[in-house]
């Protein structure tokens, strides 16, 4: 009897350093994310301020109206077929890959 509640404070204890470890995990996922996203965010902001230097003085507000005056099935258009392309691309570099 003893024996086997001895296991279950052990398989208890285990049962508490996997939680701990898979909360670990999440959080350095979720920090790795983090870290992607804002590498993109920065990049494309720099993009769009090269290219629209006037843009730096721009408030936050004014920014986002500037950018919500653009014609958005226009843009969302062009996003379509930059992803096209790349799939396309995609598809014939794997169809490549194949044959060789």
């Amino acid at each position: 009897m003893k024996n086997i509640e001895e296991k279950i404070l052990i398989a208890e204890e285990e049962i508490k350093q996997l939680q701990n470890q898979k909360r670990q995990l999440k959080k350095k996922l979720n920090e790795q994310e983090r870290k992607v996203r804002n590498k993109r965010l920065i990049e494309k902001g720099a993009v769009f301020e090269s290219i629209f230097e006037e843009s730096i003085d721009l408030t936050k507000d004014e920014f986002y109206k500037l950018m919500k005056s653009l014609n958005d099935e226009e843009i969302r258009l062009n996003i379509m077929e930059f992803l096209e392309e790349r799939i396309d691309e995609d598809v014939e570099k794997s169809s490549k890959d194949e044959i060789t």
